[in-house]
């Protein structure tokens, strides 16, 4: 799934009642040519107004 300079690798949803938890790898290309590689973990929470996210965690993924 490609998302603006960046493509979402393996995403993978887990579902346990109202909470949900998303996890993916993110490879962004920057505007130098440079490219960042990122885990990603997000929260979301079902609600009276749908799904919102409640916590969001990044980090870059150890070099080659």
């Amino acid at each position: 799934c490609v998302l603006g300079n960046g493509m979402v690798i393996d995403p993978k949803v887990l579902i346990e009642g109202a909470v949900a938890v998303l996890t993916f790898n993110f490879v962004s290309t920057m505007a130098s040519g440079s490219v960042q590689r990122w885990n990603s973990t997000e929260v979301y929470r079902n609600g009276p107004t749908g799904w919102r996210l409640v916590q969001s965690h990044w980090s870059l993924t150890k070099p080659e």
